[in-house]
């Protein structure tokens, strides 16, 4: 089973256009109660490289940090619920802080080409 999660995985992430969040995505498809997805934000926040060691790891992690919830909520995988979790805590937050140095760059670059 190990090996099939690997090589699915890695089959998936080489393919342009589709990658390592997207192949993250096409495993969740897959099996929706299993598999969370990733995206370069998660990856970074808890440690992973794309390679199909860490995608495999990194599932394990995630079923620990979720093992002692009971999900009974019909309309979405708990597995869905901790990518959602993750979008909020660590994607979300980390496009506005970038989006936020983005903006403020700019505004320092106008006021710089002002002041010449």
């Amino acid at each position: 089973m190990i090996l099939s999660v690997r090589k699915i995985y890695s089959a998936f992430s080489i393919i342009k256009g589709v990658e390592y969040t997207g192949a993250s995505k096409v495993m969740h498809l897959l099996n929706r109660n299993l598999f969370v997805m990733w995206d370069k934000d998660t990856r970074d926040f808890y440690g992973f490289s794309t390679d199909d060691r860490s995608y495999f790891e990194f599932q394990k992690k995630m079923q620990e940090r979720v093992k002692d919830i009971i999900w009974d909520t019909p309309d979405k995988t708990l597995a869905k619920a901790v990518d959602e979790y993750n979008q909020a805590t660590i994607t979300i937050p980390r496009n506005q802080e970038r989006n936020r140095k983005a903006k403020q760059k700019k505004v320092e670059a106008k006021a710089d080409k002002l002041s010449k």
